[in-house]
């Protein structure tokens, strides 16, 4: 790792703090990356995915990178260092990004001596294992929600059966069929709503 400074490096420290090079920070400015078309294909699918711009994806990264975190930095520049480089005869592609991100990641290159383009292709092809292992975990989830509130909506409609049998269809205190019709539209949009959700990737 490079333990000398440059003036890139202290710009891009000084504006974490220095409110006016924070605002400068915050600046949309493009520039052209040499990415894998896998990586290009994974920024699509995480855009549209979270429902977000490219821009905020990159400022997402910036901002979660650590040590110990779904970034973790010395992990990623292991592996890179390891691997043969992969964007030589990768499209260019722009993209609008805050200026401080993309000092960020101009530091990190510098700082580990690694390709900027190479890292972020790792990046990004990190972020959307993490999103996809989520999607995973919340099917899951969704799925098990699914099955209770499905036996939910049988054990409703047994009630409501046995509670003909011993009121009769015509006792006017106790609307059964009422209470049935009121609860069934929502039921079964909740339960629409889950089984969906269960199957989204």
């Amino acid at each position: 790792m490079k333990n000398n400074k440059k003036n890139s490096d202290i710009n891009y420290f000084a504006q974490m703090i220095d409110p006016k090079l924070s605002l400068e920070a915050k600046k949309s400015v493009r520039t052209t990356f040499k990415l894998t078309l896998d990586t290009i294909l994974d920024l699509e699918w995480l855009q549209k995915h979270y429902n977000v711009t490219i821009k905020e994806i990159f400022d997402y990264i910036s901002g979660h990178i650590s040590s110990d975190g779904d970034f973790d930095i010395e992990d990623i520049i292991n592996k890179l260092k390891e691997q043969p480089k992969e964007v030589i005869n990768s499209p260019r592609k722009t993209y609008v990004l805050s200026k401080g991100t993309l000092m960020h990641l101009k530091w990190m290159s510098e700082e580990f001596d690694v390709s900027r383009d190479d890292l972020v292709s790792k990046l990004i092809e990190k972020l959307k294992f993490h999103a996809k292992t989520r999607n995973e975990s919340n099917r899951k989830k969704y799925k098990e929600v699914y099955e209770i509130w499905s036996e939910f909506k049988t054990s409703l409609s047994n009630a409501w059966t046995k509670s003909e049998e011993i009121l009769g269809d015509d006792d006017i205190v106790f609307d059964v069929e009422g209470i049935l019709v009121s609860t069934h539209d929502p039921l079964e949009q909740a339960l629409a709503k889950l089984e969906k959700l269960t199957k989204e990737q």
